[in-house]
């Protein structure tokens, strides 16, 4: 498409091809040659093997560009990432966050934006890396979205399948985050699950909710070296701010017959928003679901309700 060459050409492309890189130089373009070609197939569709890309050189480049890690992920549902892309009148870029989903049949992910506000993935994207916060590197190319604005979804090109056709790219593969795994939880007694339930929390939030909990208390055990004697003045730092972004969105929601998929869905997006900037000290890796773990921890507390 840069060429104004139709999709369905099977040859690789000889002419040049113009890049630029907008966060380093916003003037100047650089001249890429197509040295990796996976086209679409002329015939009525897609080949379901193809990758539907093109891998460049560029040659002229006088830039001094960090080397981004390439990641393969394997179980990877419900892991937090973010994308920059130019759509329409965006020309200075726009970010968006979104969750992992599964694979397809052809090896691509799909991703899906569970923020209701903000940007979604859509024509502008087409290309952009998808950065995994956890892993701390690429885990794969935008290359597709769905038509349907309504539908926050988009899908993947991940490293493992573009390394499956291009082995020189250094790829690393890394295995699920154990902190992300499913863990059993006591249900007994938990205030938690009460405190949800009695606001309108789905089964699914709860357990969620419960997991996610585990999971915050395990990094903080890691943290400082299993001592959960005494309270750590790192993580009451952080807990001091979770405190403060939680609080008033449950206050802003004491009017819904059933405020806690709201307070949830409000909470899960604004923890997303720079984890970083909330966990300074990554004792909770700077992930956005083991920080809504430890805000469920304060919940059980007494510290935090959810509307109610």
């Amino acid at each position: 498409m840069a060429l104004g060459l139709p999709l369905t050409v099977i040859d690789a492309p000889t002419d040049y091809v113009l890049v630029d890189f907008p966060f380093a130089d916003r003037v100047r373009t650089f001249r890429a040659r197509v040295v990796r070609w996976s086209p679409m197939l002329a015939a009525g569709g897609t080949d379901p093997t193809a990758l539907d890309v093109a891998g460049l050189e560029v040659i002229d480049l006088d830039l001094n560009l960090p080397t981004l890690p390439l990641i393969a992920v394997d179980d990877c549902w419900a892991e937090p990432i973010r994308v920059v892309g130019f759509p329409a009148h965006h020309d200075l870029g726009v970010w968006t966050a979104a969750v992992l989903r599964g694979p397809l049949i052809n090896g691509w992910i799909q991703i899906e934006d569970t923020n209701p506000v903000g940007y979604r993935v859509e024509g502008g994207y087409s290309g952009s890396p998808i950065w995994h916060e956890g892993h701390g590197g690429v885990v794969g190319l935008v290359v597709s979205t769905d038509a349907d604005p309504a539908i926050r979804a988009a899908f993947v090109l991940p490293c493992g399948l573009a390394f499956s056709h291009w082995s020189e790219l250094a790829v690393r593969k890394v295995e699920t985050r154990p902190h992300l795994k499913r863990q059993p939880v006591s249900r007994a007694s938990s205030r938690l699950r009460q405190k949800m339930v009695a606001a309108g929390a789905t089964e699914e939030m709860v357990e969620d909710g419960l997991t996610y909990r585990a999971n915050a208390t395990r990094l903080i055990a890691e943290y400082v070296h299993a001592d959960l004697s005494q309270e750590h003045p790192l993580v009451e730092d952080v807990r001091l701010r979770l405190r403060g972004i939680a609080n008033p969105i449950a206050a802003s929601h004491r009017a819904l017959i059933d405020p806690a998929p709201r307070v949830w869905q409000d909470l899960l997006a604004a923890l997303s928003g720079n984890p970083s900037v909330i966990d300074p000290n990554r004792i909770f890796k700077a992930d956005p679901f083991a920080l809504l773990g430890e805000v469920c921890e304060i919940s059980d507390h007494c510290e935090f309700g959810w509307g109610r």
